[in-house]
């Protein structure tokens, strides 16, 4: 038996389709939102890794100052280059080579990274992996009016300015004068 529909069971509307899945603009703004997300989290990743490098040196730096202050202290000359380095390109090989004369202090220095120059000289890195130099203290008669201190070229690996001054992204032992 069939059965009979009357005119007030029919809907003036269609009836409704539920959607399966999502739209095209759906999909691009959930990709946009998670690429802005990956872009601030490396960011944030780079900046950070550039901060820890700069600590990292910065100890480093510091931890040779105070060798090189012991080296010192036992009555050992100041290790300068001949001729001296420019303030923009200090001495990145004479004073490794001078404080590794010293069994205790080369011990000390056994726990930094180092690098062997082409030239067979013993270089000490920072956390960059670029020599570390050291400015020699300067003088006027019999009075240090500068004492010598460490440098790194800290993350562009260069030395100074074009200007030959201290450039702003160097790293030091302690402040220049």
């Amino acid at each position: 038996m069939a059965r009979q529909i009357t005119i007030s069971q029919v809907s003036p509307h269609r009836p409704s389709r539920r959607r399966a899945g999502f739209t095209l603009i759906e999909l691009m703004i959930v990709a946009a939102v998670i690429i802005v997300l990956a872009g601030i989290t490396l960011a944030v990743g780079i900046s950070a890794k550039h901060g820890a490098g700069i600590r990292k040196t910065k100890e480093t730096l510091q931890a040779l100052d105070g060798i090189m202050k012991d080296y010192l202290a036992a009555g050992n000359p100041e290790p300068v280059a001949s001729p001296p380095a420019p303030v923009n390109n200090p001495d990145q090989t004479v004073w490794v080579q001078a404080l590794r004369t010293s069994p205790d202090l080369a011990n000390k220095l056994a726990g930094f990274t180092t690098k062997m120059t082409n030239n067979g000289y013993l270089t000490i890195l920072d956390a960059f992996g670029n020599a570390i130099g050291y400015v020699p203290s300067k003088s006027t008669g019999n009075t240090v009016t500068t004492p010598g201190y460490f440098q790194s070229a800290g993350p562009d690996g260069l030395f100074g300015d074009s200007n030959g001054h201290n450039g702003a992204d160097d790293i030091f032992s302690m402040d220049p004068q």
